[in-house]
């Protein structure tokens, strides 16, 4: 028998399995640098799975462990991430505070790729906000 399961359920259960197998790898990795791979695989795959505070966590660990491995490029990502996810949760000032940090990480670390997606996470959460202010009645003048 075929079982139909929807293209969204399928994508989700999939999503799911990826995670599960990166905690099993992640608890069986000794290197470093894989190990800030796999945590950063696992963040950015919980962020999509909308599994928001989970991410946050793991993208925390991605920032501290690419500081100290000086790991820019999963450094950048982490940062852009954890301010998409943090206004996700409607914590609108640490969402700010790590668009600016991606900002300031992606130009003293010469990682221009992630400029324009930081500009767009601006964008995004400037506009929520604005969007909030008129449904609440503020005009903001």
């Amino acid at each position: 028998y075929l079982v139909y399961l929807p293209g969204s359920a399928l994508y989700a259960q999939n999503r799911q399995h990826k995670i599960d197998s990166l905690k099993t790898v992640l608890a069986r990795t000794v290197n470093e640098s894989q190990k800030l791979e796999i945590v950063f695989q696992l963040g950015e795959t919980l962020w999509f799975s909308r599994q928001i505070p989970e991410a946050i966590k793991y993208l925390q660990q991605t920032i501290s462990a690419g500081e100290a491995l000086k790991d820019y490029r999963h450094n950048c990502n982490a940062h852009l991430l954890l301010g998409h996810a943090r206004m996700r949760m409607e914590e609108f000032t640490p969402a700010l505070a790590s668009f600016k940090e991606a900002l300031n990480c992606s130009q003293k670390n010469n990682q221009p790729e992630h400029i324009p997606k930081v500009h767009e996470g601006y964008a995004h959460l400037y506009n929520l906000l604005g969007n909030k202010l008129w449904l609440a009645g503020c005009t903001g003048l």
